[in-house]
């Protein structure tokens, strides 16, 4: 293995028990060789897990221990810790297909101003007609990416990683389950976010993913916006983009979020006064169509009775 390799691949690792060799071994059949895999332990107290880690021995594998501190803190562990030009994020439990690498470094090699290259993905597991369809496009600016998270997941992502060293981008702990969503709006203000044209992970669906605590998402991806929101005025100044573009976004998708409340107190019958709470929010930042509206008033009088 080379000193300064290409890629330097993250998967963050808590017990994850047998799933995680198929993963690592999705990294090693790589047609782009020229990698390191970094696997932060974050703590791990499952026999199995540290089995499969202790039995690693290529050379391009470093696993690296630390104590117990979460998802944004492994991520951060392994971004100071990359060589690579490019550093691309592996979730424990998903897949490369075998181009993956080679494929996110030609894009970014072909566009300079590019700083994310990312790609669909292809679900599988137990769960996999629950995937959510996302909107596709073929770069992302800052507005599109404040409206909504076009990325499916971490593991479809490889940045430049000079990036993140000078501009000290890092992964907030409070945003997790949107620490990723936060990381690309950081991203974005410092240059394009282009997709490949190819699915290049397979992303496992199960009952545990993060994505499937919507109420915690919600909650979550508020916070990433009123972050957003408090720093316009740097975002429009490394952007170009007007301020009032940049908050019409982020106060539709605050909309977007709190309505996303709604629906889940009202399809689990609780909590009446949250979920009117955040309707009365959702349109304070957007109004939305009548048609929008009139399905909640629906809903709230229904339960009523």
């Amino acid at each position: 293995m080379s000193d300064n390799p290409i890629v330097s691949v993250i998967i963050p690792v808590y017990n994850t028990g047998e799933v995680l060799r198929e993963t690592v071994d999705s990294v090693l059949q790589q047609t782009l060789a020229d990698f390191e895999l970094i696997l932060i332990d974050d703590g791990s107290s499952d026999p199995v897990t540290e089995k499969i880690l202790d039995s690693l021995q290529d050379p391009r594998i470093r696993v690296i221990r630390q104590g117990n501190a979460g998802v944004a803190a492994a991520r951060n562990r392994g971004c100071a810790e990359a060589r690579g030009k490019y550093i691309s994020f592996l979730d424990h439990d998903d897949l490369f297909l075998p181009e993956k690498l080679l494929e996110s470094k030609k894009l970014l090699d072909e566009n300079p101003t590019a700083v994310i290259a990312y790609s669909d993905i292809i679900p599988f597991g137990e769960y996999a007609e629950n995937a959510i369809k996302l909107a596709s496009a073929e770069s992302i600016d800052i507005t599109v990416l404040l409206e909504q998270n076009r990325i499916y997941s971490m593991s479809c992502v490889v940045v430049r990683s000079d990036i993140l060293k000078n501009s000290g981008i890092v992964f907030d702990p409070q945003c997790v389950p949107c620490d990723d969503w936060d990381f690309y709006l950081h991203c974005a203000c410092k240059g394009q976010i282009i997709r490949s044209k190819k699915a290049l992970v397979k992303y496992r669906i199960h009952g545990n993913n993060q994505s499937s605590n919507m109420l915690k998402m919600y909650y979550a991806g508020i916070y990433v916006l009123h972050k957003s929101l408090q720093k316009l005025d740097v975002i429009s100044v490394e952007t170009g983009i007007p301020k009032r573009r940049l908050r019409k976004a982020a106060r539709y998708a605050l909309a977007e979020h709190h309505y996303g409340i709604v629906f889940q107190y009202l399809q689990k019958k609780c909590s009446l006064t949250c979920a009117i709470g955040n309707a009365v929010k959702a349109f304070f930042y957007h109004p939305f169509s009548g048609k929008i509206t009139g399905y909640l008033r629906k809903k709230i009088f229904s339960n009523k009775n």
